[in-house]
């Protein structure tokens, strides 16, 4: 009778940790998708690409005919990030690029 009560607590222990892992993970995907959509719908406003100008291309060893769009500059107008396209439809807006880490999928 005791072996019989003993296995009954140790499956009904095994089946709570079990549903306890199954919400726990159905809980975090579900977190995971909040934040992905909350990251991808940025609000946009009306896009004019800049890109660089001959001077800016020569301080960064890039050559006159190449095409740079400027993506984001320092504190003191330096040009800190840029994307090389091939023509002006390939420009991106700033606005709508998320987070950049090698921590993010």
């Amino acid at each position: 009778m005791k072996k019989k009560s003993t296995k009954l607590l140790i499956l009904v222990v095994l089946a709570v940790i079990i549903l306890v892992l199954i919400f726990l993970l159905v809980s975090r995907s579900l977190t995971n998708n909040k934040t992905n959509d909350s990251v991808q719908i940025i609000p946009t406003k009306t896009f004019t690409p800049e890109f660089m100008n001959s001077s800016e291309k020569e301080a960064l060893n890039l050559p006159a005919e190449s095409k740079a769009q400027i993506i984001k500059r320092d504190a003191q107008g330096g040009v800190m990030v840029y994307k090389l396209i091939k023509n002006e439809t390939d420009a991106v807006n700033p606005a709508t690029i998320g987070p950049i880490s090698p921590h993010t999928k």
